[in-house]
């Protein structure tokens, strides 16, 4: 299923904002009613922090007798739907050790496999040096490099429409 599908990971201190987030960018149709115009990219982002939710982005087509293209979003936002009152991680795991819930830890296996994974990885960069990078901006110019020479732009993140309503 994910066979030939690229995964770019940045990350780093002192970016330009604080964000944490997947954006899945989808496949343009081989068909393409709307390639000539050259619309954005359909894609989903979900948010983990700090304006949880999810938004969908996707091209319709303005109402009327001319053809052009919008990029629509679809919002959904976890706390104006629930309310800021979500446990903070390590409030709901303290509350689990004293339930003796053991759902949300680690057993000692996964622990093992995932640090004989994190070895292969170490040693497959001994001797690759990090790349310094302006404080404030999203990275060094060789991560744009990187992504652009398979055809692709970074998904700078952006406040969502319904980011004024929160406290934040």
């Amino acid at each position: 299923m994910w066979k030939n599908v690229p995964f770019y990971l940045r990350t780093g201190k002192r970016l330009k904002d604080r964000a944490t987030e997947i954006v899945i960018v989808y496949k343009n149709v081989p068909f393409g009613l709307f390639s000539g115009l050259n619309p954005e990219r359909n894609m989903m982002k979900i948010r983990v922090q700090p304006y949880e939710g999810i938004t969908l982005q996707f091209n319709a087509k303005v109402p009327g007798n001319k053809f052009i293209i919008d990029d629509v979003n679809m919002d959904f936002c976890h706390e104006c739907q629930f309310g800021p009152n979500s446990p903070e991680a390590y409030e709901r795991l303290l509350f689990d050790v004293m339930n003796g819930d053991q759902t949300l830890f680690t057993r000692w296996d996964e622990v093992e496999s995932a640090w004989k994974i994190a070895d292969i990885l170490i040693e497959g960069f001994k001797g690759v040096m990090p790349i310094k990078y302006e404080a404030g901006t999203w990275g060094p110019k060789e991560a744009d490099l990187l992504i652009q020479k398979d055809g692709r732009k970074w998904i700078e993140p952006k406040r969502p429409s319904y980011a004024d309503q929160l406290d934040k």
